[in-house]
């Protein structure tokens, strides 16, 4: 099994961290881990202005596309 782990908590010597390194450690015997740490990545969770439209060069175009049949 392929298990994604994701942690965003400011301290690496937080619980948090030692509960993500505890579980990723006894998973990994078994599983394929892929995991991130968002503050450690330095991670923006802010759109810019130029990421608020991804599918549309506005808001209207934006809500009126049709999803990707892969979607």
């Amino acid at each position: 099994m392929h298990i994604f782990s994701l942690i965003a908590h400011p301290r690496a010597d937080s619980f948090c961290h030692a509960m993500s390194d505890r579980a990723r450690r006894k998973l990994a015997v078994e599983h394929q881990i892929t995991h991130h740490d968002l503050y450690a990545e330095g991670f923006d969770p802010c759109l810019t202005a130029s990421e608020a439209y991804t599918s549309g060069s506005s808001q209207r175009a934006s809500v009126s596309s049709t999803l990707s049949p892969m979607v």
